[in-house]
């Protein structure tokens, strides 16, 4: 969805163009985008934009089970959580002992080897 243009011109049939505009976006229009590769690397993943300041992403947990992983992200910004999205296989997923970072966020999982794909905030 394209961004709102700001109001410069206030006049009735602009103000009412903005209005109608922001009402379609928050009229269940919202998209919360979606990452394509299920645990591909990033230079493989796919990633639609929403319109949520979400970042999606795909990992591989490690050949460990509860070890702390990377999961690189275009966020900017240090995030404040995330979902699993989906996962090639029964798996708890949580945050790890490693500070958080405005690229990486750093999880574990219980599970060896399995493809993620997360949705982080």
């Amino acid at each position: 969805m394209k961004p709102i243009r700001p109001i410069h011109d206030k006049n009735l049939s602009n103000l009412r163009d903005v209005h109608d505009r922001v009402h379609t976006i928050l009229d269940g229009n919202v998209s919360l985008g979606a990452v394509s590769n299920l645990g591909a690397a990033a230079s493989q993943s796919v990633e639609q934009k929403g319109n949520l300041d979400v970042a999606h992403a795909g990992a591989t947990a490690p050949g460990v089970a509860n070890t702390d992983f990377a999961v690189t992200h275009n966020l900017n910004r240090v995030p404040s959580g995330f979902i699993v999205t989906n996962s090639s296989a029964p798996c708890h997923v949580y945050g790890g002992g490693t500070p958080w970072t405005a690229t990486q966020i750093f999880v574990k999982c219980d599970v060896i080897n399995v493809l993620l794909n997360f949705m982080i905030f």
